[in-house]
């Protein structure tokens, strides 16, 4: 008998991420009947769409993995030349397989969190590009069951890191309310985190250590948002 129970935020990513194209499809029928007079907009909401195109065009590159952050927001300065960002990002996952009577358990919890402001410069009526920086704040955590006929042992995981990062990407305006979006980052990151490992049969081979580490990255240009104007 195997049992598998796998939770996660792609029902909640499909809802959202419909709800957004029909909300955009809306904007722009809005704006082939009438020119938009009134105040210039200040708020762009974004999601990420890279990871739901991935599965509609049945991409299997998985060498680089995508931006973690899901939702983005940005608040336009009045000349609309720079912008206060944010993202976040949340995983989680949870699985159970019974075999045999052996019972296995798996739960992992990821938060990515970014602040930041960029300065934004026209290419083009439509193209824009801007440099920026944010700042970041990441934390992951798991647990896991290994049942075996001998033994049966439980892992455990934290980790937290902040950092700064510097930021150039670009936006095409599809309409007055709807862009597209990318973007590439190099990041300055420390981090510190513990790690457990208990058996229960041999309680004398139980581990436990922390680390501490500082990373540089790169954040490659290879998600796709998809942003609305309001």
């Amino acid at each position: 008998m195997k049992k598998t129970v796998y939770k996660s935020l792609r029902l909640q990513k499909s809802s959202l991420l419909f709800m957004l194209l029909f909300a955009t499809k809306t904007l722009m029928s809005q704006e082939m009947i009438q020119e938009v007079t009134g105040p210039k907009r200040a708020h762009e909401i974004g999601v990420n769409v890279t990871e739901l195109l991935s599965n509609f065009l049945s991409f299997t590159n998985t060498a680089v993995s995508p931006d973690p952050y899901f939702l983005v927001y940005k608040k336009l300065n009045t000349k609309r030349t720079g912008a206060l960002r944010a993202g976040i990002g949340l995983r989680m996952r949870n699985e159970s397989n019974d075999r045999s009577g052996l019972n296995n358990k798996l739960k992992l919890n990821n938060v990515n969190l970014r602040i930041g402001y960029e300065w934004r410069y026209s290419i083009t009526s439509r193209w824009l590009f801007y440099p920026g920086m944010d700042l970041y704040y990441d934390h992951s955590d798991s647990y896991q069951e290994i049942e075996t006929r001998f033994d049966k042992s439980v892992l455990k995981s934290n980790s937290n890191s902040v950092g700064l990062g510097l930021v150039l990407g670009t936006q095409f305006e599809i309409s007055k309310r709807v862009s597209i979006g990318t973007e590439a980052a190099l990041t300055l990151k420390t981090g510190w985190g513990k790690f457990s490992e208990n058996f229960q049969a041999f309680p004398n081979q139980n581990t436990e250590s922390k680390s501490k580490s500082t990373n540089i990255s790169q954040i490659p240009p290879t998600s796709l948002y998809l942003l609305v104007r309001f």
